[in-house]
């Protein structure tokens, strides 16, 4: 009978990965060891990462100047500014910081993977919380897809008449999917951390918050079945502060982009708001008007809103494991 293929940390991550990987924020490969597989850098992926973020910055650029050449009415051609600066900010620091804290991220990865093999020492059990993190993944990666097809449709739609709006709309997918990936990252790293958090806490602690050790054999307070030897006490503990290290590694590698990408959001829910209430005021709008560009510029409210809230409840959940 055959052995069921090892699945580790990388089979869980590897779609984003991927994806991160096509748009220039990941430049790593993937390396398979002789006990687990790492997360490397490597000349030609670094390369094609800086390559990348230069189009996207320059496309970006392009953009911006469309977006600013428009004659709009004052108030929305200074929100249209600050848009497209907000955009182009977005798209240039992005990748230069992905490209200084590389060393943070794989060091995350690779001590995640290790810590995985400490904490659970069932290889089924392993396998079958990588396939729920896979899925859960792929399935948020399918929902941003389509929302971000969808709402780019109805755009080129509403704009199909100016061949230049409809080059600087497309050319705006550009900072919102990588801002939309480094969310991900975050929310699934906070997930990661939550699950292996909220495991040694199972572990170690009683509904009551007692730890579950006993360093005398008749202790009556604790029943056996509840008792930890202090080897094992210790061993968890450990895992702990280890986990606790891998905290401080993604604060470091993503704290400074959680604040952008919160700012950023900020920027584009005021102005879809803004264009809303100027929609329902009846305030002419020109090309900016239609029904289309309507409902694509509420869609891209509703996203950024849900993409706020899930960084909101991921951090909050992973705090309160750690805590």
């Amino acid at each position: 009978m055959e052995q069921p293929e090892e699945i580790d940390l990388f089979y869980a991550i590897l779609p984003l990965f991927r994806i991160s990987k096509i748009v220039g924020l990941s430049p790593f490969t993937v390396y398979s060891g002789i006990k687990s597989r790492k997360l490397i850098h490597s000349v030609s992926t670094l390369a094609y990462s800086i390559t990348v973020s230069l189009f996207i910055v320059i496309a970006q650029a392009a953009a911006s100047y469309i977006d600013i050449s428009q004659n709009l009415p004052t108030v929305l051609f200074i929100t249209s500014f600050i848009y497209t600066s907000v955009s182009l900010t977005v798209i240039i620091i992005m990748p230069i910081l992905g490209l200084i804290k590389m060393n943070s991220v794989s060091n995350i990865i690779n001590e995640l993977s290790e810590f995985d093999v400490l904490l659970w020492n069932d290889s089924n059990k392993r396998r079958r919380i990588y396939q729920t993190t896979r899925l859960t993944l792929v399935c948020e990666l399918l929902i941003d897809m389509f929302l971000a097809i969808f709402i780019l449709t109805l755009f080129n739609l509403s704009r199909a008449k100016d061949i230049f709006d409809i080059l600087a709309t497309n050319m705006h997918l550009f900072p919102n999917c990588i801002e939309h990936i480094v969310d991900l990252h975050v929310i699934n790293l906070m997930f990661l951390l939550k699950q292996r958090f909220s495991e040694i806490n199972n572990i170690l602690f009683v509904p009551n918050d007692r730890i579950r050790v006993s360093k005398r054999s008749n202790c009556d307070k604790i029943s056996p079945e509840m008792n930890l030897s202090a080897r094992e006490v210790d061993r968890y503990q450990r895992l702990h502060s280890s986990l606790s290290n891998i905290v401080y590694l993604i604060n470091s590698a993503f704290g400074f982009q959680i604040l952008i990408n919160v700012a950023a959001k900020l920027f584009v829910i005021i102005f879809h708001s803004l264009f809303a209430v100027v929609t329902i005021m009846k305030y002419d709008r020109g090309t900016y008007g239609s029904l289309l560009f309507n409902v694509a510029s509420s869609s891209v409210l509703f996203m950024k809103i849900v993409h706020l809230v899930l960084l909101i409840m991921a951090v909050n959940a992973a705090e309160n494991e750690v805590s």
